[in-house]
């Protein structure tokens, strides 16, 4: 059995479920998750997988997960003993380090562990996708109001303010790389290639992605907050084209887009930090531009 641990936001969530699935489909192991954290994590709408999307996956107990992870206390150890589970104490957690994946646990001879991390990469859902393996359709569809804003050429621009300009963690690790000038090249060349373009904004920061665009006519969306904040990346995917954050959020958002001649546009980085693995995280067809302003 392999356990996955999920946390984060829905973007997060749904990189972590695709890669344990990934997992347990080529090993051909059940899969359970771990929402344990999530009695502790107030950031974001909890998890939300189950309620956005077609998934069936059971939920781990207390007592399994202890049983693959390294760091259980000494009592369980010892209970475990004198029960006789042969359990390899520090070798069944696998953590993702850098956003780089340990090999190991690709190997035939791993077939029951506990894994945690963010696995932000396509190539795990493009391979199930190959497989026909389809479980992130959205549990709803447009109302009347979505209908006719999505009416045309639509072009979504996703605008992460907030924590990444407020919190310095955050705004070290992922701001000034979605700058105005990213934003501007990104709208110019939609429009080189798109006729009469509809730009739909979606922000969790107003006022912030007004001093980024100035200069043309938006329609910001403003109405999807807490628990429905999930029908923005929905309404990301029900768009032509997309210009996206360096978010998972909006990742999915272009990510998910069934339109097949869809333009996309990304960050030529995810992080400010070389020392993070980011080679696989923007698909190879999207355009990148810099923060500078400049196609990559």
């Amino acid at each position: 059995m392999i356990i996955g641990k999920i946390i984060g936001g829905l973007g997060n969530q749904m990189f972590q479920y695709v890669f344990y699935k990934y997992l347990s489909y080529t090993k051909k192991i059940e899969l359970k998750l771990d929402l344990e954290d999530f009695n502790s994590y107030y950031l974001h709408n909890g998890f939300e997988l189950k309620k956005i999307f077609r998934i069936n996956e059971g939920v781990a107990n207390n007592y399994e997960i202890n049983s693959y992870k390294s760091d259980f206390p000494l009592l369980f150890k010892i209970e475990n003993k004198f029960l006789n589970k042969n359990i390899l104490f520090g070798e069944k957690h696998f953590k993702e380090n850098n956003f780089s994946i340990n090999n190991k646990i690709f190997k035939d001879n791993i077939s029951d562990f506990y894994v945690e991390g963010y696995f932000q990469t396509p190539k795990f859902i493009n391979y199930l996708l190959n497989e026909n393996i389809s479980f992130f359709d959205f549990k709803t569809n447009l109302i009347d109001k979505e209908k006719k804003i999505l009416n045309g050429n639509t072009v979504s621009i996703h605008i992460r303010g907030g924590d990444y300009i407020q919190n310095p963690k955050d705004m070290k690790l992922f701001g000034n790389i979605c700058t105005k000038a990213y934003y501007q090249m990104a709208i110019k060349h939609i429009k080189s290639k798109v006729n009469k373009v509809k730009f739909i904004v979606f922000t969790n920061d107003l006022e912030y992605a007004k001093t980024i665009l100035s200069d043309e006519k938006y329609t910001f969306i403003t109405w999807n907050s807490k628990e429905n904040n999930f029908r923005d990346m929905y309404l990301m995917t029900q768009c032509k084209h997309n210009i996206i954050a360096n978010s998972s959020f909006s990742w999915w958002g272009a990510f998910l887009n069934k339109n097949e001649k869809k333009i996309v546009i990304s960050p030529s980085i995810w992080f400010n930090s070389s020392q993070i693995d980011q080679d696989n995280i923007l698909s190879v067809e999207w355009i990148k531009i810099s923060k500078d302003g400049v196609l990559v």
